[in-house]
């Protein structure tokens, strides 16, 4: 699997790839997970920027946090510095670092889709070894059988952003492989500052979808019960063919 990039464009991601709408819904999500399951001390290994992982530290929560990305992880540090906080992420890989034991490990917004179907189960060995007994796992994937109803087959505009002079028009092509369920996708980033020549940068990656039965198998082969599943982060019940996401919280068993 080819992995995407963000060294260059993570000081862009927020403006792009996030809104404060779905970073609402998200944590609202999940902040009701841990309070119906009683979750104090939560460990993000795909903080990102720290949409998640910044939310709960600032509500109280017990948190730490790692990404791959150190360019993802040096704006999250910066976040935190300005919030004058003392903690500090880390740069990691959700199939290997170690940080103790904890009540819940999330990794949101489709970030098991880096990862191969056998690393994804690497990934979940580790998970458990950084859960306490009994400790939850929450995390969300692209439905795969919805794929086919809104995927674009051709180059088009996915984004287009500009704040206090800085103008990003993004670029899209999209391949998916329903047998696989693979997503190869190439983005051309076009950058401009001010009135200055524009940028260009180009990324092309894969994403390993699933569909919710074998999501489900993987998780019971490797140690991890089904608790709840839903198709958005508003807990809109879960519908094979028609909902975007699969949202899931789980249990280790």
């Amino acid at each position: 699997m080819k992995q995407y990039s963000y060294e260059q464009t993570c000081k862009y991601y927020d403006l792009l790839e996030t809104s404060e709408k779905d970073n609402k819904e998200r944590n609202s999500f999940l902040e009701k997970a841990f309070k119906k399951y009683k979750i104090k001390s939560i460990f993000d290994l795909t903080c990102g920027t720290g949409a998640q992982a910044i939310y709960f530290l600032k509500k109280g929560y017990k948190i730490k946090a790692s990404d791959y990305s150190k360019g993802m992880i040096d704006v999250a540090n910066d976040k935190l510095h300005k919030l004058k906080r003392k903690e500090k992420f880390l740069v990691g890989d959700m199939r290997t670092i170690k940080f103790g034991k904890a009540d819940c490990v999330i990794t949101m917004f489709n970030a098991i889709g880096h990862l191969s179907k056998s690393d994804f189960e690497k990934a979940l060995n580790n998970f458990k070894e950084n859960l306490k007994p009994k400790g939850y796992y929450i995390f969300d994937i692209y439905n795969l059988n919805e794929m086919p109803n809104g995927l674009p087959k051709h180059k088009h505009i996915d984004n287009v952003v500009s704040k206090d002079n800085l103008y990003i028009v993004r670029y899209c092509t999209n391949k998916l492989n329903m047998n696989s369920g693979k997503i190869t996708t190439i983005h051309e980033w076009h950058i401009q500052q001010d009135m200055n020549p524009y940028n260009i940068i180009k990324n092309k990656w894969d994403m390993q979808l699933y569909v919710y039965k074998e999501l489900k198998e993987i998780l019971e082969r490797n140690g991890f019960k089904v608790l709840e599943v839903y198709g958005n982060a508003k807990m809109s019940k879960f519908k094979d063919k028609t909902s975007e996401s699969i949202y899931l919280i789980t249990q280790k068993k």
